[in-house]
């Protein structure tokens, strides 16, 4: 399919032909880790979405000989309520995105999937954006990933003009097609009652506080060797604080088991 075949409205049309994921993520995203019981509210929401509760018993399939506890609030306490959020929202996103996620590169799915690990690390250090950390990489790229899952011609198109021209890949999506993924993303999420911020972040706005947060975790992840392979950002400028705050968490094993785990919320990847 050439890209004159693709338009704005039919890439709408079928990312938004089914609402399931949408309702889950919004629940998600109103737990506040501050609440003294959003790990109680976090394993609710969870055993009601049939998802989740397969993410969980795939999630233990990784375990040492597959054993261990397969509950929902077992999971929690053994992972931590970041880490089983951040997978949450992973699984929710990859329902949203379409039908064929395996559409969607393991490649792709592996850098989002570090910039996810790596967005919550930093809200850890820093001590900011702690309840949208885990979704400010996906709500970044979720038209990229939109396009991925409905137009994969399209985004192989795209990808070899942006590598071509030296240029941006919405520059090449503008020059191809008369639009961008952030213009895909901003018709997909006007109806979702969701932070403005994460919102900015899907309509293409660089200049938040979250999205210097997210830039910031894009190197780290970059350093780590998770990275858009069209992210042209310097990964070579040290970031004391951040680095530590991986290190503790366990550096480059944890990054990749935390990759791994993530891995599973995208099915077909």
């Amino acid at each position: 399919m050439t890209t004159a075949a693709y338009s704005l409205d039919s890439l709408v049309d079928r990312a938004t032909a089914s609402s399931r994921g949408i309702g889950y993520l919004h629940r998600l995203l109103a737990l506040r880790e501050d609440d003294r019981l959003a790990e109680q509210k976090l394993a609710t929401h969870m055993t009601r979405y049939s998802e989740a509760e397969l993410l969980i018993r795939q999630i233990h399939s990784l375990l040492p000989g597959g054993t261990g506890p397969v509950s929902v609030r077992d999971t929690i306490d053994q992972f931590g309520y970041r880490d089983v959020h951040s997978a949450s929202v992973m699984t929710s996103i990859a329902v949203i995105v379409g039908v064929d996620r395996g559409a969607v590169s393991r490649t792709t799915w592996r850098w989002i999937a570090a910039m996810v690990a790596v967005s919550v690390v930093t809200s850890e250090a820093t001590g900011q954006h702690r309840d949208v950390a885990a979704t400010a990489p996906l709500m970044a790229h979720l038209g990229y990933l939109m396009l991925a899952a409905h137009a994969p011609g399209l985004v192989a198109e795209v990808d070899a003009l942006a590598e071509e021209r030296g240029v941006t890949r919405a520059d090449a999506e503008q020059t191809l097609t008369g639009f961008t993924e952030f213009d895909l993303a901003d018709r997909v999420v006007a109806s979702w009652d969701i932070q403005p911020e994460l919102l900015a972040l899907a309509r293409g706005d660089r200049d938040s506080p979250l999205a210097a947060h997210l830039a910031r975790a894009t190197a780290a992840a970059a350093r780590f060797g998770y990275a858009d392979p069209l992210y042209s950002g310097d990964t070579d400028i040290p970031d004391p604080e951040l680095d530590a705050a991986l290190e503790l968490r366990g550096g480059p094993e944890w990054v990749e088991f935390a990759v791994s785990v993530l891995l599973i919320a995208a099915p077909g990847s």
